[in-house]
């Protein structure tokens, strides 16, 4: 994704509408703003996360290279 305010891509993770609520959801904004604090090579870091129509999502800095995760998860 782009994100325009900034002209740089942006990879966007979503939560499944079934685990968007509950101790999942709790999960996945714990997991944002902890991403959103952190400062490592190893740690992708969260640049931005929050609701559209209904879909929670957070936007994460684009690794250059590796894998693809497809086969990996």
């Amino acid at each position: 994704a782009l994100q325009r305010s900034l002209n740089r891509r942006v990879a966007l993770k979503f939560v499944r509408p079934e685990l968007a609520h509950g101790p999942a959801l709790d999960r996945f904004r714990t997991e944002a703003m902890a991403g959103g604090r952190l400062n490592h090579s190893n740690i992708v870091a969260v640049i931005d996360w929050g609701e559209h129509e209904g879909r929670r999502w957070s936007a994460e800095e684009v690794v250059a290279g590796g894998l693809p995760l497809g086969p990996v998860v």
